[in-house]
């Protein structure tokens, strides 16, 4: 079994401004960088270790893997992968976040949208093929919150939704057994 902790990235000026940010490049503000740093403290204080590291190739995500790389004073190298990039949100990037843009988002209608049954094939095709690379050990994941959403929508479509709250650097873990994937956590908050 490999163990992957994912954390959604910390916060960017458009995450304040309540825009969709999608596969454009926006790196973290200052309240991000400290969401990263009391992210990186909480593991630490938690006992948490990796093994390996990967990271989105977005820069925020990549800042945000460094921050609590730095934090954990792990030494490891962060391995960019294009697998755990943020979901393509086609026309709608850039637009606030609203019932009405999630609605076309949720329906998989919006033009250009990376749709949900690709977005989960993608990631979980990257999930599968790390855990293949390091079975028995724990994986740290800095990605983005469609990212964390697709795993979680693939293990209970019931209980889980594209649309859920999840928090800038909060942690979801995932158990990953051959061909089974289970969500251990999801949102744990680590900013108090």
């Amino acid at each position: 079994m490999t163990e992957f902790i994912f954390i959604r990235h910390g916060q960017t000026d458009e995450n304040k401004k309540k825009h969709i940010q999608g596969r454009r490049d926006i790196p973290l503000n200052e309240c991000g960088m400290s969401q990263a740093l009391l992210c990186g403290e909480f593991l630490k204080r938690n006992g948490y270790t990796f093994d390996v590291i990967y990271s989105s190739p977005l820069s925020r995500a990549v800042k945000t893997a460094e921050i609590i790389n730095d934090v954990c004073n792990t030494g490891l190298d962060i391995i960019k992968s294009e697998g755990f990039i943020e979901r393509s949100f086609g026309v709608k990037e850039g637009c606030d976040v609203c019932h009405e843009v999630f609605k076309e988002i949720n329906d998989d209608s919006a033009e250009g949208l990376e749709k949900s049954y690709e977005v989960q094939k993608r990631v979980l095709d990257e999930l599968y093929r790390v855990a293949k690379l390091y079975d028995g050990k724990r994986v740290l994941v800095t990605t983005h919150s469609h990212t964390i959403k697709a795993i979680t929508t693939y293990c209970d479509p019931d209980k889980y939704h594209f649309e859920d709250r999840l928090s800038n650097c909060a942690l979801s873990i995932f158990n990953v057994d051959k061909d089974k994937v289970m969500v251990k956590d999801f949102n744990i908050e680590t900013q108090n």
